[in-house]
């Protein structure tokens, strides 16, 4: 049984992670049955299709042990828990004694407080085992035994030098590393890692070989055609995590020029229910009294098939931006100061400049686009995806998985 370790958050693109790569199994030729372990136990979010298991439970050696564990990926390369269960926590409420949580709200009524009640309690219930923050295994310290593969993984380690040492011996001990960008690879060698660093764009670029632009198309066209939108006009595509209310202004006034100047639909549709991006997209629907669209879909097949629909995306997540890609489409990647964006543009050779400053260059970005050659994002995805078949049959190689060639 291969494993697979992975972030099981209502975020569109951690989900995508173990389709694709049960899909690249099957491609390669595994036949092996493939688990996806995460924190909490029970069908996966966002209708995405799959069940999870208890990572906890497998490394205590409670549950069936894999042959191969392969973790990735997602922001995999982190040194601390605390963030991610916070994360976490407030979507499982549930999971919690309910009067305790009543009791914490009413004596106190600080969502800080509570917050951090939830993140120490959500530590304890599901990542109490053995590692490096929740994502770095450290296989001397189990008493499982497997082999291990980081696939498609981004971070960074900050900490001290015994951490960082830590880091290094986790990583050395593991069968094969794939990161997703220079910057990973950086960090990594900063920790002292000696074991070979293979740096490929993100897996999640292939997306586009297991689902077909024309029928993912049809299907986005009646999503939104359901909700109002004009299927015959141009479409663009916007997603954000909630900001300033300065940044709202301004990204309605420069989303309507837009809209003015091409003729076109603008369309809101969320990918992170768990950044809030529904809660921030609804307010901005309302502020243009319906100019601008709002795609309820709480499915990531749904999300995929939106964006296959769309003629441009523009947003925050990385994950919206790489199917976009995948699929040979424009994109813009929101002003976020995140490594990790300009990280995937390096990686697949594109032009930094399509990762915004600041909301005020939306406009000016947009018309940018407007001007490159036709074939650009489909001359860029071509090699980004070879990239990513050469290391992933490597990594298949360095774990006996398939038939490491297609």
């Amino acid at each position: 049984m291969i494993g697979h370790f992975i972030d099981c958050n209502s975020n569109y693109g951690d989900l995508l992670y173990h389709i694709l790569l049960k899909e690249l199994l099957r491609k390669f030729g595994s036949k092996e049955e493939v688990r996806c372990f995460s924190f909490v136990e029970g069908e996966a979010p966002l209708s995405s299709g799959y069940y999870v298991h208890s990572i906890q439970n497998m490394l205590q050696g409670k549950s069936d042990t894999p042959r191969v564990l392969i973790i990735g990926g997602g922001e995999s390369i982190r040194s601390y828990k605390n963030k991610t269960a916070a994360n976490y926590a407030p979507l499982y409420p549930e999971l919690f004694h309910p009067s305790f949580f009543s009791y914490v709200k009413k004596i106190f009524y600080g969502r800080v407080l509570h917050r951090n009640y939830f993140r120490e309690k959500f530590i304890s219930k599901y990542m109490n085992y053995s590692s490096i923050g929740p994502w770095i295994i450290c296989p001397q310290n189990l008493t499982v035994d497997f082999l291990i593969a980081y696939c498609s993984c981004g971070g960074h380690v900050d900490g001290t030098q015994d951490l960082k040492t830590k880091v290094r011996e986790a990583f050395d001990r593991a069968n094969f590393i794939y990161v997703r960008d220079k910057r990973a690879q950086h960090s990594l060698l900063e920790c002292g890692v000696s074991n070979a660093i293979h740096v490929a764009p993100d897996l999640c670029c292939v997306l586009s070989d297991f689902y077909d632009l024309v029928a993912e198309k049809q299907k986005g066209q009646k999503i939104l055609k359901k909700n109002g939108v004009d299927i015959s006009r141009k479409l663009a595509i916007f997603q954000s995590y909630p900001m300033d209310d300065r940044s709202v202004f301004l990204i309605v006034k420069q989303l309507k020029n837009y809209q003015k100047d091409f003729d076109c639909e603008i369309a809101l549709m969320p990918v992170g229910y768990c950044h809030n991006d529904h809660i921030y997209l609804k307010k901005i629907s309302e502020l243009t009294q319906g100019a601008f669209y709002f795609i309820p879909v709480d499915s990531i097949f749904d999300m995929i098939s939106v964006i296959a629909a769309s003629d441009i995306f523009l947003g925050t997540s990385m994950h919206g931006c790489i199917t976009a890609f995948s699929f040979g489409k424009p994109f813009l990647i929101g002003p976020t100061g995140r490594d990790k964006q300009k990280g995937f543009l390096e990686a697949c050779e594109i032009d930094t400049k399509l990762e915004l400053k600041s909301w005020d260059q939306i406009e000016g970005c947009l018309n940018m686009l407007e001007g490159f050659e036709p074939g650009y994002f489909m001359d860029k995805i071509f090699s980004a995806k070879k990239n990513v078949y050469e290391i992933f049959a490597k990594l298949l190689c360095a774990t006996n998985i398939g038939n490491q060639q297609i």
